[in-house]
């Protein structure tokens, strides 16, 4: 049916390539108990009129979603 989206998709993971790429800090590190380390997420989600975030923490070790 070839379907395409009538309006402009945000582009919010525009690389430069002269910044730094900072490694993964986390690689050699055992993950064994609750509070030890935290991640964060956003996301860009449509609404009827515009765009709006939407922010989260999330426990590692549980993969619980804290705010």
């Amino acid at each position: 049916m070839r379907l395409r989206t009538i309006y402009v998709k945000p582009k919010t993971t525009i690389k430069n390539p002269m910044n730094y790429k900072y490694s993964y800090l986390l690689k050699n590190i055992k993950i064994t108990s609750l509070n030890q380390v935290y991640q964060t997420d956003i996301t860009y989600i449509q609404m009827f009129r515009g765009f709006m975030y939407m922010a989260t923490i999330i426990d590692v070790y549980s993969r619980k979603i804290l705010n």
